[in-house]
């Protein structure tokens, strides 16, 4: 019998399988952390161009490649004047994106194929443009909860929002259920109102984003059922960049700034994990402790790229179809070139190519509450080496 490997919350998986994906992380967060360079960046003569980028109000930890781009000085390096905003949900986000008063987000790129795109949000509106991260989301029940296999959740009603039935239906239909039917599925539930959900039984589970999955579980409500940083979900993007499509026709030197900045953004989350949990707590970009924002932020490999980015989208579009969430007789290839449009290269790996602007650390005090992670991340960061030295004899994305 083949050996588990835990998950950094828990959720065992065979070791095999593991090593298998989890290889291939390891050369993207590399080819990430020596991220931005001048060969990259957008002529300077002109006038910076007024962009807004948009972040979820109730704050993400994933959404960190955002919060670096602005601290580290990437926008403004690509030639960009930044206004950050907030936005309550994905379609709010996508709704003002279509309508011109927003230049980007993070969302996944999934999320743009036609069966969940918002109301008055047509295909070709929208478009990913890279991949930044993977990692962020979990399937979570009651800490006392009877479920204890994804098995057991037949029958029972399950919280997510329509693009994710998709994205935990994987790892359910590994288990032999079939998620289009097994499963009672309920609207995507706010994160304040997950704990008493799953406390009085409305739900058997929810899907949540980090950091709340590491703030419920570290305040003994919730435990991880499915964790997206293992198979087999673990090399799926959960967010990429997401921007406008009359901008890709109208200025896609804009575009490519936007995305050439929150790749370099994630590059430096890579590299800098403890600043990049600090910015977004001092910032009061998210709502956690530090130490549940470290826990958070050692669960998600922020990955910068079009070109893995573009492959897995072909991928999860094909994954659609066999489980049912596409017609069969969706042209993969033609959809994906209406929501998958790269428009700058993958960044530099030469240590020549470090970022023009900022690549230091965050003049944040990094005080005592560091010394509060404790030997849980430091597991978790054993893990990942572990898991990332296996990518020398598998280094294909």
């Amino acid at each position: 019998m083949e050996k588990s490997l835990q998950s950094t919350r828990g959720t065992a998986y065979p070791r095999r399988a593991v090593l298998r994906g989890a290889g291939r992380v390891a050369a993207s967060v590399a080819v990430g952390a020596l991220a931005g360079s001048r060969a990259f960046a957008p002529t300077r003569a002109r006038a910076a161009s007024a962009t807004t980028v948009l972040f979820t109000s109730v704050g993400i930890t994933c959404e960190a490649p955002i919060f670096v781009a602005a601290a580290q000085g990437y926008f403004k390096d690509e030639g960009l004047d930044v206004t950050l905003a907030g936005a309550a949900t994905a379609a709010e986000a996508f709704g003002r994106l279509a309508k011109g008063s927003a230049d980007a987000v993070l969302e996944p790129a999934f999320g743009l194929a036609p069966p969940w795109l918002p109301a008055g949000v047509q295909l070709g509106d929208l478009a990913a443009t890279a991949g930044v991260q993977r990692g962020c989301a979990s399937l979570i029940v009651a800490a006392d909860s009877p479920y204890h296999t994804i098995a057991d959740l037949k029958g029972q009603k399950v919280a997510a929002s329509a693009p994710w039935h998709f994205f935990y239906g994987e790892p359910m239909a590994q288990a032999g259920l079939n998620p289009l039917k097994d499963i009672d599925w309920q609207p995507q539930l706010a994160p304040p109102a997950i704990a008493a959900a799953l406390a009085n039984k409305s739900v058997a589970a929810a899907a949540v984003f980090e950091p709340f999955s590491a703030t419920l579980e570290s305040a003994g409500l919730a435990r991880g059922l499915v964790v997206q940083d293992m198979p087999p979900m673990q090399m799926d993007y959960c967010c990429s960049v997401i921007v406008p499509g009359a901008l890709l026709r109208a200025d896609r030197s804009k575009a490519a700034a936007i995305t050439r900045a929150l790749m370099r953004g994630s590059a430096w989350a890579a590299a800098h994990k403890a600043e990049t949990a600090q910015l977004e707590v001092a910032g009061k970009y998210i709502k956690a402790t530090l130490a549940d924002n470290q826990s958070a932020i050692g669960t998600i490999a922020f990955v910068p790229s079009v070109t893995a980015a573009l492959a897995n989208t072909r991928d999860v579009l094909g994954r659609m179809i066999k489980l049912g969430f596409l017609d069969p007789a969706t042209d993969v290839p033609g959809l994906l070139n209406q929501i998958f449009v790269p428009v700058t290269a993958d960044l530099p790996t030469s240590a020549q190519a470090l970022p023009q602007s900022g690549g230091a650390p965050l003049s944040l005090p990094l005080g005592g509450g560091l010394a509060l992670l404790g030997l849980g991340l430091l597991a978790r960061r054993a893990g990942r080496g572990r898991r990332d030295e296996s990518e020398q004899a598998d280094p294909g994305v």
